[in-house]
């Protein structure tokens, strides 16, 4: 576990926000309830210094009332994290009621066999700040309210109910989407084109032909019957990564049990070790969000997206051995351009140390 991010203090010195009171005994039984004890995650309870807007590295925070109340289900949809991410928030930062949203949406979608990509989403809602706090809202436009009436709203009793979940193909759908954990007192806000989809109004219309759209009508064994239906008419993302039947087992332990290691001290030895493919780092302001572009009907449905582009492999050819002359008359010219690599890698360095302290947010 990497602890890069410290805690964040006040004037007096103590630690901003609560402590959260999830226990390894409280997090089994949410999953059991939810039905989700079978998911594979890896869950760790925050330490006593440790809150939801400074997770370790790798890891994302998520509320045990997303779960409970919102229905929300592992792998998270790749819809709530591709929109998470074209706006550089974590997911936690997210409302309650925006995660009714997201799950009913998809819900319906897949009850309807139709295909709900974020450009669609985007125009059926909007995004604003939820009444100076730091979390965000995401709530549907007066004309498109496919979820009329009253949703979770009653959070305070569960923001200290969290816990912290390693990013890898059995918490997210896509991995490699959404694994920003630092919070973000200024969301991006990607513009969205002018035109509207082209299946838009085939979307919106059967949001609305969908019986039974009042949250409470939306029970969890409902929406898994509806993601089973999805994945049994549409391809999956996991499918596609050649994911085997054999899933491994739910893990969840307290922090203190694991060893913290400062990145700048010390570093993962064996970069093809399953720890270092999910030390994802945050998104940093340099970084391109996913171009918007109108969904193509053969996509996968809702949660489904092909699979990210493999990166290109560098083969590196080595030089023929010089002869013994050639050697002599190198070895000069050799001493200097050492002396001036050495320079620069000492600039580089300094550089690489300095990214992980960036997009710390405020104290609560």
């Amino acid at each position: 576990m990497i602890n890069d991010l410290l805690p964040l203090r006040d004037h007096r010195g103590e630690i901003g926000g609560e402590k959260t009171t999830n226990t390894i005994k409280t997090v089994h039984t949410l999953l059991n309830s939810c039905g989700l004890s079978n998911s594979g995650v890896h869950v760790i309870i925050p330490g006593d210094h440790q809150r939801p807007w400074n997770p370790p590295l790798g890891y994302i925070c998520l509320y045990e009332g997303f779960f409970s109340q919102c229905r929300l289900w592992f792998p998270l949809p790749n819809l709530l994290s591709q929109y998470a991410h074209r706006r550089k928030i974590p997911i936690c930062q997210l409302s309650p009621g925006s995660i009714c949203n997201f799950v009913a949406a998809l819900t319906f979608t897949a009850e309807a066999e139709v295909f709900l990509g974020i450009e669609c989403f985007e125009k059926l809602t909007n995004f604003k700040n939820s009444q100076g706090s730091e979390l965000w809202m995401v709530n549907t436009k007066p004309a498109h309210n496919f979820l009329p009436g009253e949703k979770v709203s009653n959070f305070k009793k569960l923001r200290a109910r969290y816990f912290f979940v390693r990013v890898d193909d059995r918490s997210f759908k896509n991995p490699k989407c959404s694994r920003r954990r630092v919070w973000n007192d200024s969301p991006a806000r990607p513009s969205s084109a002018q035109k509207l989809p082209p299946r838009f109004q085939h979307v919106k219309d059967s949001l609305f032909g969908v019986a039974e759209r009042s949250w409470d009508q939306v029970s969890r064994r409902r929406v898994e019957a509806a993601m089973v239906k999805a994945r049994t008419k549409f391809a999956s993302f996991a499918s596609s990564l050649g994911r085997t039947s054999e899933v491994p087992p739910t893990t969840i332990v307290n922090a203190e049990m694991l060893r913290s290691v400062n990145p700048h001290e010390e570093r993962i030895a064996d970069p093809k070790s399953e720890q270092a493919r999910n030390e994802f780092i945050d998104i940093e302001d340099g970084d391109e969000l996913p171009a918007l572009g109108f969904e193509d009907e053969n996509v996968a449905p809702n949660d489904s997206s092909p699979p990210p582009p493999t990166e290109p492999t560098i083969s590196v050819q080595l030089a023929p051995e010089p002869s013994s002359g050639s050697k002599k008359k190198r070895s000069k010219k050799d001493n200097g351009k050492d002396k001036s690599k050495e320079k620069g890698k000492g600039k580089g360095s300094a550089q690489s140390e300095t990214l992980c302290g960036r997009g710390r947010p405020r104290i609560l």
